[in-house]
């Protein structure tokens, strides 16, 4: 079995982490709730992050 490892450069952007993964960006908040996003930047990942939490979640 081939086991496939990457590092999560992770990176803060306001209240989120960011990391990169094959052109999605994982965008986690303080409390590692983690939303898997499509976006031309890490800065629009994080605003759709953001926009996405407080509407379905009600988080601010």
């Amino acid at each position: 079995m081939h086991t496939k490892v990457r590092l999560l450069n992770l990176r803060r952007i306001g209240a989120y982490y960011v990391a990169e993964v094959e052109g999605k960006y994982i965008v986690c908040d303080e409390s590692m709730t983690c939303l898997l996003v499509e976006a031309s930047s890490p800065e629009d990942a994080v605003r759709i992050a953001n926009e996405y939490l407080r509407g379905v979640i009600g988080e601010e």
